[in-house]
């Protein structure tokens, strides 16, 4: 999801540069001053807004295939390639890589050239390999994807109902576990969701390493915890407290590396986006859209997306710096957007365009579109070139060790799981630093609100004979 004045989104703070943030304190040119905050950060004299190159020192500024980047760091240096696009990251960009996902397969013979996968199956016979097919066992040469959620509309309705029993954003005709919320897909064992996940002969419910094979159990300190997992619960070599899923040894880091991009509106004539990811895909940057020197537009909206399960069912923390109307498209009605933070809830019968647009602007529910949940009532603006600190997707807000926003516990279980992003309504220079995605367990929420556990369990949905999406 990552978006310009077209509301786009991506579906992931610093020391050196003082209040601009900078997670992994990168100094391009050695001057100890952060390249987030540096205003020519490979110190060849010109400034980065003017610099085709801005990381490499380049001061002719030579662009051979004058596609805007210079040859010094063009990785098609005589190829126009205005995206820089490098899937294996090997150096040589896409455009000009005869392999691009570097599995030994050519891409004129590649039936997936941007996804790894060295036998090239096909199993509908497309022409499209089912390593990155939509809709790998029916026949869509096509891929349209309408609902952009990587699910082809040749096997998904699209705005139907009842096609995720569970709620975890997967549906259930690629749901590995279609009754049980399990929106990781994980699958220790090889043999989905079952009452032992690690395969090792002992039951989830008494295993002391229910994501780890021990089927000796041995527990030298008696606490509960076998000891080949009592620091990495899923054995994937990363401890638990730097594991941002520790009891899925398929992920183990948030990365926004291999991102795409959702216009909320299509229809807005301007550019796209700049996204340049930093820090390992810790760190998303939205660069200015044009060649003069950045300037903040303060009457616009940034933020998040979060429980993203299609363009049209999303939740979004966002925040808005100025009192500002947005004229609708027919030019007849004026969409208040207040300063201040937000939270909504999308499920809309639209798609992308004008409508959805002017329900993100909007300060208020949208019938059939949006629900707000929250607003700050203070209405507190942000401020140009000031880092802010942000927890649990903006229920709190600091600056430096200022408390400036607070929610309080938010309750909304309409959308349970979903891919995260940023998201920005405006064209104008944002870093959205050292992001992090946990994955939590199920929580029983009754504890939360009386302190009693007194939840009942209800059968799934199909059981209760109710309509889900």
């Amino acid at each position: 999801m990552m978006a310009s004045r077209t509301p786009v989104s991506p579906v992931r703070n610093g020391g050196v540069g003082g209040s601009i943030p900078s997670s992994m304190q990168e100094d391009t040119d050695g001057d100890n001053t952060g390249d987030n905050c540096d205003k020519d950060d490979d110190n060849d004299g010109r400034y980065d807004w003017l610099d085709n190159c801005q990381y490499v020192s380049n001061w002719d500024q030579a662009d051979a295939d004058g596609d805007g980047f210079g040859d010094a760091c063009d990785v098609c240096p005589n190829d126009v390639d205005p995206d820089q696009l490098d899937t294996d990251e090997d150096g040589t960009g896409d455009v000009c890589d005869s392999d691009d996902d570097n599995d030994g397969v050519l891409d004129v013979s590649d039936n997936c050239p941007l996804v790894a996968n060295a036998a090239n199956g096909d199993a509908d016979g497309d022409g499209i390999g089912d390593a990155c097919d939509n809709c790998p066992n029916v026949n869509n040469a096509d891929q349209a994807d309408t609902n952009e959620n990587f699910y082809g509309d040749a096997c998904e309705t699209v705005g139907a109902n009842n096609i995720d029993e569970d709620g975890d954003s997967i549906p259930d005709s690629f749901d590995n576990c279609p009754s049980y919320m399990n929106g990781d897909q994980s699958d220790i064992d090889g043999d989905l969701c079952d009452d032992d996940a690690d395969g090792d002969g002992v039951n989830n419910d008494v295993d002391n390493c229910p994501y780890f094979s021990n089927a000796d159990q041995t527990d030298v300190d008696g606490n509960n915890v076998g000891d080949v997992c009592e620091a990495d619960s899923d054995g994937d070599g990363v401890d638990d407290k730097n594991d941002t899923c520790p009891f899925n040894p398929a992920i183990s880091e948030t990365s926004f590396k291999s991102y795409f991009t959702v216009n909320f509106d299509p229809t807005l004539t301007t550019s796209p986006p700049k996204w340049l990811v930093k820090n390992n895909g810790g760190e998303v940057m939205q660069k200015a859209g044009d060649a003069s020197m950045p300037m903040a537009l303060i009457d616009e909206y940034f933020g998040f997306v979060f429980g993203y399960q299609s363009n049209r069912k999303f939740y979004v923390a966002m925040w808005k710096a100025r009192h500002y109307n947005y004229l609708e498209e027919d030019e007849s009605t004026y969409k208040g957007g207040l300063q201040g933070v937000q939270i909504k809830r999308f499920d809309s019968s639209v798609g992308p365009g004008s409508q959805l647009a002017e329900a993100l602007w909007h300060s208020y529910d949208t019938a059939g579109i949006a629900t707000m949940l929250w607003q700050d009532p203070q209405l507190q603006e942000w401020q140009p070139n000031t880092s802010y600190r942000y927890g649990d997707l903006f229920p709190y807000v600091y600056q430096g060790t200022s408390l400036l926003v607070d929610s309080g516990d938010l309750y909304d279980s309409a959308i349970t799981a979903g891919r995260v992003g940023v998201l920005q309504f405006g064209e104008f220079p944002v870093t959205w630093s050292n992001l992090r995605v946990n994955c939590l367990g199920h929580t029983n929420q009754a504890l939360y609100f009386d302190g009693v556990d007194d939840n009942v369990m209800l059968d799934d949905a199909v059981a209760l004979g109710l309509e889900y999406r």
